[in-house]
């Protein structure tokens, strides 16, 4: 330097999302959103004029539509309707770690929070697929008992349930790309230099 004085060198952090951890975060909050979509909906059993869904049984007749709540001795409705808030819960829990992960610098700390996110996104996915699985199967066990045989044969799976495999779908889409790439380095070094006549005119 002209005056004898060498510059100041500074070396900033910079934080960088990496492309396959935000499709990833997207991907975990499209499973919240479609499992939501799912809880609300009445339409995981339906038949030409009754759909049924975690909490609601649906009807139409004489082109009238009503729906009333299911009985409350259905118990494996109630049960998988829990299993399915209890994965949602956990759904935004793991999100939520998800993103405190991609916000903070600390290396030590994102492998942590990554880690406790994806099992919290495999849980979730068990959670899940474990309603999704039992709803269909009781609810046809149950048809069975209390009516005609042949009934059960007339009721399909609904759009809602479908939807409950997408969103289990997307959760372990999620937590497969965060697994591949939880180790790849988010944190960029910058050095900036500085003169001494800048820092003297601030």
């Amino acid at each position: 330097m002209p005056n004898g004085l060498a510059p100041i060198v500074r070396v900033d952090r910079i934080l960088v999302g990496r492309p396959i951890k935000v499709l990833a975060f997207m991907m975990s909050l499209g499973h919240l959103f479609f499992i939501m979509i799912a809880i609300a909906s009445s339409s995981w059993i339906v038949s030409d004029s009754t759909c049924s869904g975690l909490w609601e049984e649906c009807w139409t007749r004489n082109n009238v539509s009503d729906c009333t709540y299911r009985p409350a001795n259905t118990g494996y409705s109630a049960a998988c309707g829990v299993l399915m808030l209890s994965a949602a819960l956990i759904s935004g829990i793991a999100a939520t770690s998800y993103a405190c992960g991609m916000l903070t610098k600390d290396s030590n700390k994102k492998a942590v929070i990554y880690t406790f996110t994806i099992g919290l996104q495999g849980v979730s996915a068990l959670v899940e697929s474990v309603a999704l699985i039992a709803f269909p199967i009781s609810h046809m066990r149950e048809i069975s008992e209390r009516r005609a045989p042949q009934t059960a044969a007339q009721w399909d799976i609904g759009w809602a349930y479908y939807i409950g495999w997408v969103s289990v779908l997307s959760v372990i889409v999620a937590m497969v790309m965060l697994f591949l790439d939880m180790n790849s380095e988010e944190l960029v070094y910058r050095e900036r230099v500085t003169r001494c006549d800048e820092v003297d005119d601030v």
